[in-house]
């Protein structure tokens, strides 16, 4: 017995105007189902990777991109691109910042115009992880001074920005200076998508947005 699988359609659209009709309300019903699973993904994304880098919460976390606030509020978007036709439709999940993608992907970082990338410590950033100044300022301010250490020095590692604090001068290292810093894959968005709970709410929204067009076909 050969097995079928089929969709039976009565009192379908008599007209080529019905037709455009009830495509263009279900094209717009998955563009906000799109919105939606989009919404939800970052919210859940962001949420867990403020948990995870929020210095308040996890303060072994020292190197600015782990615990830069603006790449948490900066580094993850969604958009709805739309079409005429309904293939057309789709979301596009996006990260704005440069090294946004080397937090995904993983990478090597290297400057581009200086000799050293500048890698702030704790004392570099403010309470919510934010850099202070720039290394480039803290030099023009006065102050501070490089020096490098015999094991860097062994290691062939690049020296430390540093100033004295404080009545007994107490050293006080704001940067370190590397060549280039390997960057494993951290954000796990490609992950957080294909979880089982997006999935589940990939599916709920987009059978919400056919039941949309069926019940307003039904209501008609």
């Amino acid at each position: 017995m050969t097995q079928r699988f089929e969709f039976v359609v009565r009192d379908g659209p008599r007209t080529a105007q019905e037709i455009f009709a009830r495509g263009r309300a279900l094209r717009g019903s998955v563009e906000r189902a799109f919105r939606a699973i989009g919404a939800e993904f970052v919210g859940r994304a962001q949420g867990r990777i403020d948990g995870e880098w929020n210095p308040a919460l996890n303060k072994r976390r020292t190197t600015l991109v782990n615990r830069s606030g603006a790449l948490r509020r900066r580094g993850l978007r969604v958009q709805t691109v739309g079409g005429q036709r309904l293939r057309d439709v789709a979301l596009r999940v996006y990260i704005t910042l440069p090294y946004g993608v080397t937090q995904e992907f993983g990478g090597t970082i290297r400057p581009k115009r200086a000799k050293y990338l500048t890698i702030p410590t704790p004392a570099a950033l403010d309470p919510s992880g934010i850099l202070k100044k720039t290394a480039r300022e803290y030099r023009a301010e006065g102050g501070t001074f490089v020096f490098n250490t015999p094991k860097r020095r062994e290691k062939g590692l690049g020296g430390l920005i540093a100033r004295r604090v404080g009545k007994k001068g107490k050293l006080e290292v704001l940067f370190v200076l590397a060549k280039q810093v390997n960057v494993p894959a951290r954000w796990g968005l490609r992950k957080d998508w294909r979880s089982s709970d997006m999935l589940k709410v990939r599916g709920q929204e987009m059978t919400s947005a056919i039941r949309r067009v069926l019940n307003a076909q039904g209501a008609a």
